[in-house]
């Protein structure tokens, strides 16, 4: 065999490989884009601590499954931001509120306001309970005058998905979204 058509078939050899290779990677990219832009997103949220520090945290959401029950986490999106929150009640659910043992939250928002007491949210909601296409999701808020338990009444369709597991930071990656509470 001579030695030219020896380099020939190294080259052909290594020009296929290096074409393989460039293959698998392009379906490994095209598989990482679906996964993440159909299949899961990553949603960021800025979270105030106790201490009154802000840090950023993002979450995997899944987006197919649309069945969601009472207690479930799910991130969502309020006017211009994206926050992580417990599913509290859906349309036709009766809404307590206030410091009483039995209340679901200490403050209501609904239509960005803010409501401290069923009588001021009678006014705006007559019969005191969700609207239809609706859902109330509760969340943790720490303002500068004390820790609140906040529930927002959103539509169906401004809920992303179920949180999954958080994926910054770093220190708590793959850790459930509910463990958010040690931040």
């Amino acid at each position: 065999m001579s030695r030219r058509f020896k380099d020939n078939k190294d080259k052909a050899i290594l020009l296929r490989n290096s074409f393989q290779w460039l293959y698998m990677v392009i379906w490994l990219l095209f598989l990482f884009v679906f996964m993440f832009g159909v299949i899961f997103r990553v949603v960021s949220f800025k979270v105030t601590r106790e201490s009154g520090s802000t840090m950023n945290i993002s979450v995997i959401v899944s987006q197919l499954d649309r069945s969601l029950d009472v207690g479930d986490e799910v991130a969502a999106f309020s006017g211009k931001s994206n926050f992580v929150g417990e599913i509290a009640a859906f349309a036709g659910d009766e809404i307590t509120l206030g410091t009483g043992k039995s209340s679901l939250v200490d403050c209501l928002v609904y239509k960005k306001q803010g409501f401290f007491s069923l009588d001021e949210l009678g006014e705006v909601i007559k019969d005191k309970k969700v609207p239809e296409n609706c859902v109330l999701v509760l969340r943790d808020v720490i303002p500068e005058y004390g820790y609140l338990r906040v529930g927002e009444i959103i539509e169906d369709d401004h809920i992303i998905g179920r949180a999954e597991c958080i994926v910054y930071p770093f220190n708590m990656i793959g850790k459930s979204v509910s463990e958010m509470i040690d931040i």
